[in-house]
């Protein structure tokens, strides 16, 4: 069986019908923007591979990662102090099999890890979980509604009205889909094929993502007016604008500081605490600060931050943990 390969950070969508030009145009977009050009090939080369729709994904994960290497990208552990935040990333992807990464991989088990540190009111309210999408048919919003085992997969119902026949059936498609194949994410493995719907958060929202090491806040990612018009910047956590990522236009750095943004440093660091890596999601919503999503690989290693010496003194941060 063949499974949906979308999208990182809508980049890509490798099981759509055959259209030549169209693929082009992604080889080129990836060649374009990919921190390097090994990861680019590598992930043509695996993509290839993973529409024949014959090799599991941890034989994919080989084939990427060999690519990789055989390229000269430095993904062993002796170059670690050589490697990039994305090349980390990446050969965290290949090569690293935490437990915890499958904790934060399925949503609805990353809430239990919230809860334990934080609380249960860290989390939007939980409303339903089930199996089938004909289990939301009656449900009215609004609501978020989500999918357990994978990423991007969110509906927002902002008025008093149920999902649609179009929308339950887009839900009944995740559900067919083994997102560890999609990039070869190891912790996806064994998220359970859920859905479930959630407190819609209200208002304008900005997601504060975290880079936490070793439970040290150390970036800041702004994003803006997600899903519409969405824009991007990279801040520091005294809040001061470093940069920024190409796969969607620049934000124009706000003026001020998060009302929480102390509360939101204490809980990133709480929640990132002993662990290597993780970048940690929240809002602020003046009153409250919500805990989003706790994610293991940004952007699959793929990110392509400006200025570029952003990915080398991010990996600088990320320190090898011995076990």
């Amino acid at each position: 069986m063949r499974y949906s390969a979308s999208s990182v950070d809508g980049v890509t969508n490798l099981d759509a019908p055959a259209d030549h030009q169209r693929y082009q145009r992604k080889i080129d977009f990836l060649r374009a923007h990919s921190p390097r050009w090994q990861t680019a090939v590598a992930f043509l080369v695996a993509a290839y591979v993973n529409r024949a729709g014959v090799c599991t994904p941890e034989v994919i994960r080989r084939i990427e990662y060999l690519t990789s290497r055989l390229l000269g990208q430095p993904l062993s552990r002796r170059d670690w102090d050589k490697m990039t935040f994305n090349d980390k990333v990446a050969y965290r992807k290949f090569k690293v099999k935490d437990p915890i990464f499958t904790e934060f991989s399925d949503k609805l088990r990353m809430r239990e890890y919230v809860t334990d540190i934080l609380g249960p009111e860290a989390l939007p309210a939980l409303l339903r979980v089930a199996d089938e999408a004909a289990a939301f048919g009656e449900l009215t919003g609004p609501f978020a509604f989500k999918a357990n085992h994978g990423s991007g997969w969110v509906i927002l119902v902002d008025s008093p009205r149920g999902l649609t026949a179009s929308e339950l059936t887009q839900a009944t498609s995740w559900l067919a889909v083994n997102y560890e194949q999609v990039n070869q994410e190891w912790g996806y493995r064994s998220a359970r094929r859920l859905l479930y719907a959630e407190e819609l958060l209200a208002g304008q929202l900005k997601d504060y993502k975290f880079y936490v090491f070793d439970g040290e806040p150390v970036m800041i990612q702004v994003d803006i007016d997600r899903f519409v018009g969405h824009r991007r910047a990279l801040m520091g956590t005294d809040w001061s604008p470093i940069g920024w990522h190409t796969t969607y236009p620049p934000a124009v750095a706000p003026e001020s500081a998060p009302p929480n943004l102390d509360v939101m440093l204490n809980w990133a660091a709480r929640l990132g605490a002993g662990i290597d890596f993780v970048r940690v999601d929240l809002y602020d919503l003046g009153d409250r600060v919500v805990v989003g999503e706790m994610t293991c690989y940004p952007a699959s290693g793929r990110a392509a931050f400006r200025p570029a010496e952003l990915d080398a003194w991010l990996g600088s941060k990320w320190r090898w943990r011995a076990g």
